[in-house]
């Protein structure tokens, strides 16, 4: 029976802290006018903001250096109608999640000049494969610790 420490140990050890919210370009669009403005905003009550990163995510964002100069109100209300965008996108994420793997399946099929569904299939099994490599390469690299080596 492992000790307290050991326990801690195990249940901190190595956890997949991933989102729950299925990937698609449009809901990272919005993560990234949330950071932007939060940025901005941060930035404009005086907080210890990093300019370059303010101005590299500005511009990726296609905005404008000015909206630093906007009234504290305005970035706010621009801050939070992010969050309303992110949130009406959030309740369909499958949904955004599956229309942009089957764009992305168009556009591959296109350019391999082969159909759709062949290619969802195929590469289907392949990526299968190469999580299933990688998982077990990435979360067996800690099998020689002490941790390990404790509970055996």
């Amino acid at each position: 029976m492992p000790s307290g420490v050991k326990l801690l140990r195990l249940r901190k050890c190595r956890k997949l802290r991933t989102g729950q919210v299925a990937f698609s370009p449009a809901l990272q669009n919005t993560i990234k006018m949330i950071r932007a403005w939060s940025l901005v905003v941060k930035k404009r009550k005086g907080e210890k903001t990093s300019s370059r990163l303010l101005a590299r995510t500005l511009n990726q964002l296609g905005i404008t250096q000015s909206a630093r100069d906007l009234p504290l109100e305005d970035l706010e209300l621009s801050l939070k109608e992010a969050y309303q965008d992110y949130y009406k996108l959030k309740a369909h994420h499958h949904t955004l999640r599956q229309s942009y793997l089957h764009e992305l399946a168009e556009a591959l099929a296109e350019s391999q000049k082969t159909s759709k569904e062949t290619l969802i299939r195929t590469d289907k099994t392949k990526m299968e494969q190469a999580i299933m490599r990688n998982n077990e390469s990435k979360f067996r690299q800690s099998i020689h610790t002490s941790l390990f080596q404790d509970l055996g």
